[in-house]
């Protein structure tokens, strides 16, 4: 069991990893968490324990362990085939940098994969249902409308009460594609553009 100390928190997750395990550590945390904010996350039925394309070698038995610790299989080709945006070479180093430090972060992201896989999405269902609760932090979805891996259309599977935002220009990368406009999804400034 998790102690969390100090103010109550925002907890932020992007994309199909980021978004599920940030569904999950709200759910069970929901005393120390404020808000919750999910950027193209997972959450309808049709995506239950899928993961993109560009990370489905994770969970082969004999490359897996390979593939999560070749830095641009693990960052380039996932961010670059997922909406607008393109890595520069500084962005590349920047996000590669975790990967080759030490490799927790790619063999995390394969756990990660392993287990959404396992599951079946039945993490996530269980997530969306505790935060319909009535004294679960406030949640906010978010999608980017060029999103190429969840398509245009708002996710159907929200927690009750959840504020619901479309932006575009951003594909499933908010935060890569257009920052400012993820910025202002996550400070509460943003209006729907759906």
């Amino acid at each position: 069991e998790l102690e969390l100390q100090g103010a109550p928190l925002q907890v932020v997750g992007q994309g199909f990893l980021g978004g599920t395990v940030a569904a999950v550590f709200a759910s069970r945390y929901q005393e120390n968490v404020k808000q919750l904010v999910l950027m193209n996350a997972p959450l309808d039925e049709e995506f239950s324990g899928s993961i993109p394309q560009p990370l489905a070698p994770l969970l082969n038995p004999l490359f897996g362990q390979i593939f999560c610790q070749n830095p641009l299989k693990m960052v380039g080709q996932p961010i670059e085939s997922s909406g607008p945006y393109s890595l520069d070479v500084n962005d590349q180093v920047a996000y590669q940098q975790p990967l080759l430090s030490d490799g927790n972060a790619g063999f995390a992201a394969m756990e990660i994969c392993k287990q959404m896989k396992k599951s079946g999405g039945q993490a996530t269902r269980a997530a969306l249902e505790a935060l319909s609760e009535d004294e679960a932090p406030e949640t906010v979805v978010a999608w980017g409308l060029n999103d190429v891996w969840l398509g245009e259309r708002a996710p159907s599977a929200v927690p009750k009460n959840a504020k619901i935002i479309g932006v575009s220009g951003v594909g499933h990368f908010a935060p890569e594609d257009w920052a400012e406009k993820a910025a202002d999804v996550i400070l509460g400034v943003q209006a729907d553009e759906s």
